[in-house]
Protein backbone atom coordinates (compact mmCIF):
# COMPACT_ATOMS: atom_id res chain seq x y z
CA UNK A 1 0.00 0.00 0.00
CA UNK A 2 1.41 3.45 -0.79
CA UNK A 3 2.36 5.72 2.03
CA UNK A 4 -0.59 8.46 0.78
CA UNK A 5 -3.16 5.62 0.62
CA UNK A 6 -1.97 4.61 4.25
CA UNK A 7 -2.81 8.17 5.51
CA UNK A 8 -5.67 8.76 3.69
CA UNK A 9 -7.11 5.29 5.56
CA UNK A 10 -6.15 6.52 8.90
CA UNK A 11 -7.62 9.92 8.59
CA UNK A 12 -10.65 7.90 7.28
CA UNK A 13 -10.93 5.45 10.23
CA UNK A 14 -10.63 8.73 12.14
CA UNK A 15 -13.28 10.36 10.76
CA UNK A 16 -15.38 7.04 11.30
CA UNK A 17 -14.35 6.97 15.11
CA UNK A 18 -15.70 10.77 15.54
CA UNK A 19 -19.37 10.18 14.48
CA UNK A 20 -20.04 7.82 17.16
CA UNK A 21 -18.39 9.55 19.81
CA UNK A 22 -19.78 12.52 18.57
CA UNK A 23 -23.23 11.17 18.52
CA UNK A 24 -22.34 8.88 22.01
CA UNK A 25 -21.41 12.52 23.74
CA UNK A 26 -24.08 14.24 22.44
CA UNK A 27 -26.76 12.00 23.77
CA UNK A 28 -24.92 11.81 27.37
CA UNK A 29 -24.55 15.58 27.55
CA UNK A 30 -28.43 16.54 26.13
CA UNK A 31 -29.51 13.65 29.23
CA UNK A 32 -27.30 14.74 31.77
CA UNK A 33 -28.54 18.77 31.52
CA UNK A 34 -30.36 19.93 34.49
CA UNK A 35 -32.85 22.34 33.84
CA UNK A 36 -33.22 25.38 36.45
CA UNK A 37 -36.71 26.37 37.83
CA UNK A 38 -37.07 28.68 34.61
CA UNK A 39 -37.02 25.70 32.55
CA UNK A 40 -33.84 26.81 30.30
CA UNK A 41 -30.36 25.67 31.11
CA UNK A 42 -27.99 26.53 28.30
CA UNK A 43 -24.89 23.59 28.02
CA UNK A 44 -22.20 24.38 25.56
CA UNK A 45 -21.27 20.24 25.85
CA UNK A 46 -24.22 19.27 23.01
CA UNK A 47 -23.55 21.55 21.05
CA UNK A 48 -19.64 20.46 21.02
CA UNK A 49 -20.25 17.33 20.60
CA UNK A 50 -22.48 17.87 17.15
CA UNK A 51 -19.51 19.99 15.67
CA UNK A 52 -16.99 16.37 16.44
CA UNK A 53 -19.93 14.52 14.88
CA UNK A 54 -20.21 16.75 12.03
CA UNK A 55 -16.72 17.42 11.50
CA UNK A 56 -15.79 13.40 11.38
CA UNK A 57 -18.60 13.17 8.64
CA UNK A 58 -16.85 15.89 6.78
CA UNK A 59 -13.57 13.77 7.47
CA UNK A 60 -14.59 10.78 6.60
CA UNK A 61 -16.21 12.49 3.05
CA UNK A 62 -12.52 14.46 2.35
CA UNK A 63 -10.90 11.15 3.08
CA UNK A 64 -12.57 9.33 0.96
CA UNK A 65 -12.57 11.03 -1.85
CA UNK A 66 -8.38 11.39 -1.30
CA UNK A 67 -8.33 7.76 -0.89
CA UNK A 68 -10.06 7.92 -4.36
CA UNK A 69 -7.92 9.96 -6.10
CA UNK A 70 -4.42 8.38 -4.60
CA UNK A 71 -6.20 4.82 -6.10
CA UNK A 72 -6.06 5.97 -9.71
CA UNK A 73 -2.27 7.65 -9.21
CA UNK A 74 -1.33 3.89 -8.63
CA UNK A 75 1.54 2.71 -7.19
CA UNK A 76 3.31 1.37 -10.07
CA UNK A 77 3.38 4.25 -12.02
CA UNK A 78 6.92 5.10 -11.56
CA UNK A 79 8.11 2.06 -12.26
CA UNK A 80 6.79 1.99 -16.07
CA UNK A 81 9.07 5.04 -16.55
CA UNK A 82 12.20 2.80 -15.97
CA UNK A 83 11.92 0.64 -18.43
CA UNK A 84 12.99 1.76 -21.93
CA UNK A 85 10.62 1.93 -24.89
CA UNK A 86 12.40 -0.93 -26.36
CA UNK A 87 12.05 -3.32 -23.67
CA UNK A 88 8.71 -2.20 -23.65
CA UNK A 89 7.80 -2.72 -27.33
CA UNK A 90 9.81 -5.93 -27.14
CA UNK A 91 7.31 -7.07 -24.47
CA UNK A 92 4.73 -6.28 -26.21
CA UNK A 93 3.87 -9.58 -28.26
CA UNK A 94 0.57 -9.37 -30.01
CA UNK A 95 -2.15 -12.30 -29.33
CA UNK A 96 -4.41 -11.59 -32.32
CA UNK A 97 -3.92 -14.29 -35.24
CA UNK A 98 -4.65 -13.06 -38.66
CA UNK A 99 -5.60 -15.16 -41.48
CA UNK A 100 -6.87 -18.38 -42.57
CA UNK A 101 -3.38 -20.83 -41.46
CA UNK A 102 -2.18 -22.99 -38.60
CA UNK A 103 -0.88 -21.71 -35.36
CA UNK A 104 2.22 -20.10 -35.83
CA UNK A 105 5.00 -21.88 -33.73
CA UNK A 106 5.11 -20.45 -30.46
CA UNK A 107 8.31 -18.33 -29.93
CA UNK A 108 10.16 -16.62 -26.90
CA UNK A 109 9.72 -12.67 -27.07
CA UNK A 110 12.58 -10.67 -28.37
Amino acid sequence: MHVTRRLWAALLVLGVLMIPVGVVWMAYAITQTDTTATGTSVSVWPIVAFFVAFIGGTVVTVASIGWMFSWFTGDDDADDMRTSQSETLANAVPTTRVGWGGDAPEAPPR
